[in-house]
């Protein structure tokens, strides 16, 4: 565009819808919500010739910029990883033209887009007290009091690049991080919005807006010493990944549970997230008060991850690990709050899966990638999610019942499979939902719990019909449509279903 910054690569955006482009619209704009899988690999590139703001430098000519690498400054949720190997520079100054990052968009302030909400900082992090309505109280949120931090979109401040080889940062070393979307440094209470760095392991670049993340580091530079027990093979925060939390909740665009608070237990850094911006086109108003709440945020593999909610969630979840190499592990503590019922991990191949019974997976245990521990008491969920996989958590309520029967715990035991298969046969249900808690001696006191029966999620059909106009409606069709002629669309998309997943593209012949 005329006056802006030339970009030699900008980041790749996966949504489900884009604008149709010229002749009615640029090509530029987000539409949709985002997809859950997105991956750009960059292998080879040569970026020549990027001066960063001095481009022109010398020739009388007031250039904006010329920069290697930028992040789509109107993708507000998501940002997919960018892998990038065999990068070389000519002529690139590095410091200064490799990277510009931009910041969330102030523009998105508004209840038709993104913020209603603000965070007090003022208070002890972090519970839903700290959640401030702005407009209720007619605040500004472009220019808030000093204790809120305006709740925002913040995609662009989840950049997450992989220098595989140590080519495009210059640091020489494989699987260096760079974090960008930081126009400014992250607050220094550690409570803020976009991924997560650590002082001492993570070093902040102004000139990029980015922290510079280098594997293998053993301590950190926060003042109680702070580290994870055990520290990863890949160093502290040596293995940043994008992770995933959506709901599967027929509610999903309406129910407010957000931001979700993420954070590393001890260190006190915490990412506030968002659900996704409001898409919709009613009524000839740009919004329709519909938000998808799906989470996209940046997690260190190998380490604990607190995750509270500030509203009751919905009663089904999938989070996501795409891009982690399938070794690696993340410990995710679910604070689930008030809602009594119990939550467990179900698959369509196994179906219910069964939790630990002998208290809450950790990384040193050697547990694989979907163990966890459900604490009734507590309302905490533990699970364990390994690099490459999807997990299901869903919900169940409970019904215990108490009989008193009149024979003895030994006699009880003895006929227990009898006791069960008899109840179901009373009840009408299948034996497989009940299940003894606890029998308590003399004339035994039984504990039995009744389950729901467990059934697959169907995947509903996501209907966009009511949060577009009917002229965005027939351009999205017709965007389709020519899209499908010209080949550019060649597996399977069925966008009757749900937006936040497409199916992976076939291999490469």
């Amino acid at each position: 565009l005329p006056f802006t910054p030339v970009i030699g690569l900008a980041s790749s955006t996966y949504a489900v819808l884009v604008s149709p482009g010229p002749e009615f619209k640029p090509w530029d704009a987000v539409k949709g919500y985002p997809t859950v899988l997105g991956i750009t690999k960059v292998q080879g590139a040569v970026f020549g010739g990027y001066m960063g703001p001095n481009a022109c430098a010398g020739s009388g000519i007031q250039h904006p910029g010329a920069y290697a690498i930028g992040n789509h400054p109107k993708d507000p949720d998501a940002f997919h990883p960018m892998h990038f190997s065999g990068v070389q520079l000519p002529g690139t100054n590095r410091s200064t033209g490799l990277l510009l990052s931009t910041a969330p968009d102030p523009a998105w302030l508004n209840e038709g887009d993104c913020a209603d909400k603000a965070w007090n900082l003022s208070m002890p992090c972090c519970s839903a007290a700290q959640k401030v309505d702005m407009f209720a109280k007619y605040i500004d949120p472009l220019n808030p009091p000093a204790n809120l931090l305006p709740i925002n979109c913040a995609g662009p401040r989840h950049v997450l690049l992989r220098d595989l080889d140590g080519s495009l940062s210059g640091t020489g070393i494989s699987n260096t991080t760079i974090l960008g979307g930081y126009t400014r440094r992250r607050l220094a209470g550690g409570v803020d919005q976009g991924a997560m760095v650590v002082p001492g392991v993570c070093n902040y670049r102004s000139t990029w807006g980015a922290y510079v993340c280098l594997p293998g580091q053993q301590s950190s530079g926060l003042a109680n010493g702070w580290k994870p027990d055990p520290i990863p093979s890949t160093g502290i925060l040596g293995d940043p990944q994008m992770f995933v939390l959506e709901s599967r909740h027929d509610d999903r665009e309406i129910r407010v549970f957000d931001p979700v608070i993420f954070s590393l237990p001890g260190s006190g850094q915490v990412d506030l997230v968002t659900n996704a911006m409001d898409q919709g086109c009613c009524f000839g108003y740009g919004f329709c008060q519909k938000r998808l709440n799906a989470f996209w945020t940046v997690l260190p593999t190998g380490h604990t991850v607190a995750v509270n909610f500030t509203g009751s969630p919905g009663r089904f979840w999938r989070v996501w690990l795409p891009y982690a190499d399938p070794s690696a592990q993340l410990l995710l503590q679910f604070n689930i709050g008030d809602v009594s019922d119990r939550r467990y991990l179900y698959t369509t191949a196994a179906g219910r899966l069964p939790p630990l019974t002998n208290g809450p997976p950790t990384l040193k245990d050697g547990s694989a990638g979907g163990s966890y521990y459900w604490d009734q008491v507590a309302m905490t969920f533990t699970l364990k999610v390994s690099g490459g996989d999807m997990y299901e958590i869903r919900t169940e309520s409970v019904l215990y019942i108490t009989p008193k029967l009149a024979m003895s715990v030994a006699d009880f035991y003895a006929q227990q499979t009898t006791f069960i298969s008899s109840l179901a046969s009373v009840l009408g249900i299948d034996p497989s939902r009940i299940r003894i808690a606890k029998v308590v001696p003399g004339s035994a006191v039984v504990d039995v719990q009744i389950v729901e029966a467990p059934q697959p999620l169907p995947e509903t059909p996501f209907n966009m019909t009511y949060n577009m106009d009917l002229d965005s409606s027939v351009a999205t069709a017709q965007n389709i449509a020519v899209q499908v002629a010209a080949g550019n669309i060649t597996y399977p998309v069925d966008l009757s279903k749900d937006p936040t997943y497409f199916p992976p593209p076939p291999p490469p012949p």
